[in-house]
């Protein structure tokens, strides 16, 4: 098998967060066309910036995207797990609100489009090597991967996560899936520890750091309550229909792991108390 150059370069890896990620993107002159979409997420549509010129717009279709767009509760998910990840470090797609003036009923999300990532056909975290046209990169954080995947059940995935790779960094896309719902089984982290114990046994020591972190950051709930507060258009109302809010589910979410957490720290050598 090939490998390529980049499995030579010992540079760590470095995600660029966005300087100002707070500042809704005002969707209003862009072309935006909708597209459908397997899986979840009901509407999805692109973004794409179009010359001032008869013939930009005559191909607007082929403009350049610059940002996939999606509406409702598939918005409000993404944008809530983007914020929950940069708090970690955990790299992901950057997710923006959206809105356009003249819609204030609007509940979208501006999701950064990079045209430079691949889809990994195979990643291989006990190599750091990921498989794609037949050549295999050197990805040095290709547990996050693992990472994400916890991340997804801490908040309340139904879905298996997905990840890009951009240079030699890899980034988790997609987090519609996660309803940011209550644990719905009970000793719901314990049955998530117990499976991989027995199928996949390698994973413990960066599933249990990652919680580790998960609990570190007591202010996640609060974090997304702020979040949903000070968003644009009618987030809450779109909400109102639930039984409990995502910052309360998320709340229960995070006293599940706690407890989790300070039932198995004899069993880890370097666990620290909580």
């Amino acid at each position: 098998m090939e490998i390529s150059s980049q499995t030579r370069q010992p540079e760590q890896p470095a995600w660029n967060w966005p300087l100002d990620d707070q500042t809704p993107v005002d969707i209003t002159p862009y072309y935006v066309s909708k597209y459908s979409k397997g899986g979840l997420s009901y509407w999805v549509g692109a973004a794409r910036f179009v010359g001032p010129t008869a013939q930009d717009w005559e191909q607007r279709r082929k403009a350049p995207i610059v940002y996939l767009l999606k509406v409702g509760s598939d918005a409000i998910h993404e944008r809530l797990y983007y914020r929950i990840a940069r708090t970690l470090d955990l790299p992901q797609q950057h997710v923006f609100w959206a809105v356009t003036p003249p819609h204030t009923d609007l509940v979208a999300a501006a999701i950064q489009f990079e045209p430079e990532a691949f889809f990994p056909k195979r990643i291989d975290v006990s190599t750091k090597t990921v498989l794609y046209r037949r050549r295999t990169h050197f990805v040095p954080n290709a547990e996050d991967f693992w990472r994400h995947d916890i991340l997804h059940h801490y908040c309340g995935t139904g879905d298996i996560h997905q990840a890009m790779v951009k240079g030699n960094v890899l980034f988790g896309i997609d987090a519609a899936d996660c309803a940011f719902r209550a644990p719905f089984l009970e000793n719901y982290w314990q049955q998530y520890l117990d499976h991989y114990q027995a199928q996949d046994p390698t994973r413990l020591p960066v599933i249990y750091e990652i919680m580790q972190r998960i609990a570190h950051h007591a202010e996640l709930p609060e974090l997304v309550e702020q979040e949903l507060r000070e968003a644009p258009g009618p987030v809450l109302e779109h909400l109102a229909h639930q039984h409990a809010t995502p910052s309360e589910n998320i709340r229960a979410m995070h006293d599940e792991l706690l407890h989790a957490l300070q039932k198995l720290s004899p069993t880890f050598p370097g666990a620290t108390s909580l």
